[in-house]
């Protein structure tokens, strides 16, 4: 388990949704959604740690909060995203992409996730 999961973790069982809580943390859904999937690194900030203990509501010196400390302090390590796969994507109208359509989107995204792969491994080759 790293930070990521963790806080996500926490998070549900504290019954905050993803845009709910990232608005209480004053920072964008995806940046959240990105960090919780270990995507990107989270604020280093210890202040931000702290406000995000007090969101939670979580009590000083519970094992939550002790344990969302503890990851927060090991080195990150990006994670690689998987290959896309959707089992149905549709149009702002509500109407399914077309096979050609379909085919462009998917290898868009595995475009996308290759790139994000290729700088998570030069990432965590620094460390």
């Amino acid at each position: 388990m790293f930070f990521g999961e963790k806080l996500k973790e926490i998070r549900l069982k504290q019954g905050f949704g993803l845009r709910k809580f990232s608005e209480l943390m004053d920072i964008k859904a995806s940046e959240l959604s990105n960090i919780e999937h270990g995507y990107m690194e989270p604020p280093q900030d210890p202040q931000w740690l702290y406000k995000l203990v007090d969101v939670l509501g979580l009590e000083a010196r519970s094992s939550e909060e002790m344990q969302l400390f503890s990851f927060w302090t090991e080195p990150f390590v990006m994670q690689e995203m998987p290959e896309f796969c959707p089992a149905v994507v549709c149009t702002e109208d509500g109407n399914p992409l077309s096979k050609e359509k379909m085919i462009e989107f998917v290898e868009w995204m595995n475009d996308r996730a290759k790139e994000h792969n290729k700088k998570a491994r030069e990432y965590n080759g620094k460390q």
